[in-house]
């Protein structure tokens, strides 16, 4: 879904195009794809029309197809902007065209030929899903955006009142100053209740690391209502080169996520990729001096925040009572970093901090630390979840959360559980997981429903489903 899932590059003799998708929903009637179709016009052929005029003509067929039965099918034809010399630079092209289907998974074919040539027409397919349930907070896919201008006089490229012509690559380059980006939220209001506040979180993460910057964060409150649109940017003239992950989050007013969406790019920039020192002071790369400029309270909560990515030894000296000694620790958290990070252990630690900051803002509660709770600890030893899907209102279970990493190592698709039994605070609590040493507890459902599902069956690994529960479903199909 969204760009990656979703570009294919096209070239038919001379012709070049890319195409794009992106799904939304409509509130009471069925969904739809959009689909954004850029030719490049110097690929094209122009030839003179009936106003006298040059112009570029291309055929499109779309068709989206499920086991063989069509679900969908148009064919069309695309004209480019008029230009009066057959020798002047040549217009790119671009048609948006929308696709209303069911929730389901589809195969989204395309045919498209240069009419202006006598040349055969380029075929390709791109695997497509629409998902939107009817119940809980859902987000469409997430639009990258090229320019976006207030409009009164609605266009085929106008979305809430925004003319917005989108970017239908992956690719940023030096060029490229701001990453602006649209999606919808729908179903706030039955959530919620109309005009009830939640917030949306924007960041970008890198690819490689799954580690948010620091210098690319945002948060913006809304009103609940059956559609709301977000239309937000980035300015990404200082991001240095490298692969990274546009993400949007849900959240309610108690911080709980309630679902997102991801977005992957691309990024090239004369900006070479370094650690961000910001946040430890000006020491360059003198890693002993900043030590031994900690004072010892924060050296103490530095030690105690490497425990999820520590070895069983080294757990030993942070898992101690009391920590006196300041030569000792200061000697310890250089030896950690550089036994972690040989190459540079200050940008290693540097990197960490980072990641140890959004544990402590996202599952931090009154008397523990982020780092110190379970979605911390994984988080900072697996890094940040693929998906992450929050249910906090079923009718008979602990509010829960269910991570999903697509690689772990070695191993492939895991899944973590957490749950909130005592209900009041923001310590979850792992209780299930499919990775290789954590907890595997094959009872989880009926531990999860317990709230008001009582049974004494312990061969039972199941709940009924009468008492609504998605749990299973979203741990075997996560979102």
């Amino acid at each position: 879904m969204g760009f990656v899932a979703a570009s294919l590059g096209m070239q038919a003799q001379n012709l070049q195009s890319a195409l794009n998708y992106c799904t939304f929903n409509r509130p009471g009637a069925k969904p739809f794809v959009e689909t954004y179709l850029m030719v490049n016009g110097e690929t094209a052929k122009f030839a003179k029309n009936a106003n006298g005029k040059y112009q570029g003509s291309v055929e499109v067929m779309l068709t989206a197809t499920r086991n063989d039965t069509v679900f969908y099918a148009d064919k069309y034809n695309l004209l480019s902007p008029e230009i009066t010399d057959s020798a002047a630079l040549k217009p790119n092209f671009i048609d948006k065209h929308n696709l209303p289907l069911a929730n389901g998974k589809y195969t989204l074919e395309i045919s498209i030929a240069d009419l202006n040539r006598t040349a055969p027409s380029f075929k390709g397919n791109i695997p497509l899903m629409v998902s939107y349930p009817d119940t809980g907070v859902t987000m469409s896919d997430i639009m990258p955006v090229d320019t976006f201008v207030k409009s009164s006089t609605p266009t085929p490229l106008t979305k809430s009142g925004f003319e917005m012509v989108p970017y239908i690559s992956g690719y940023y380059p030096e060029t490229v100053t701001n990453l602006n980006f649209y999606t919808e939220i729908y179903g706030t209001d039955k959530k919620f209740g109309n005009n009830e506040k939640f917030v949306i979180y924007s960041f970008i993460e890198s690819a490689d690391t799954k580690k948010p910057l620091d210098t690319h964060f945002k948060t913006k409150v809304y009103l609940s209502q059956p559609v709301v649109p977000v239309l937000s940017s980035f300015d990404i003239t200082k991001l240095p080169s490298g692969n990274y992950y546009l993400v949007v989050d849900i959240r309610d007013k108690n911080n709980f996520i309630l679902g997102g969406k991801k977005l992957y790019f691309q990024r090239s920039s004369g900006i070479k990729p370094v650690a961000n020192f910001s946040t430890l002071n000006n020491y360059g790369n003198n890693f002993e001096a900043y030590i031994g400029n900690l004072k010892l309270d924060t050296l103490k909560d530095y030690i105690k925040s490497l425990r999820p990515i520590a070895t069983p030894k080294e757990r030993m000296f942070i898992d101690q009572k009391k920590m006196t000694d300041s030569i000792a620790m200061r000697s310890y958290f250089k030896a950690f970093w550089t036994a972690h990070n040989e190459a540079d252990p200050f940008k290693g630690w540097a990197e960490y901090l980072a990641m140890v900051k959004v544990v402590n803002r996202e599952f931090g509660t009154s008397i523990r630390r982020g780092y110190q709770t379970d979605r911390g600890r994984v988080f900072l030893q697996y890094g940040p979840p693929n998906n992450r899907t929050a249910s906090l209102h079923e009718p008979s279970a602990y509010p829960y959360e269910i991570w999903h990493y697509y690689r772990i190592g070695t191993q492939n698709n895991r899944r973590f559980v957490f749950y909130l039994p005592d209900l009041v605070t923001n310590d979850y609590t792992l209780l299930h997981s499919d990775a290789n040493g954590e907890i595997i507890d094959n009872q989880w459902q009926l531990r999860l429903h317990k709230r008001d599902t009582q049974t004494n069956n312990f061969d039972n690994n199941n709940v009924n489903p009468t008492y609504g529960g998605r749990a299973n479903d979203l741990f075997n199909t996560p979102r």
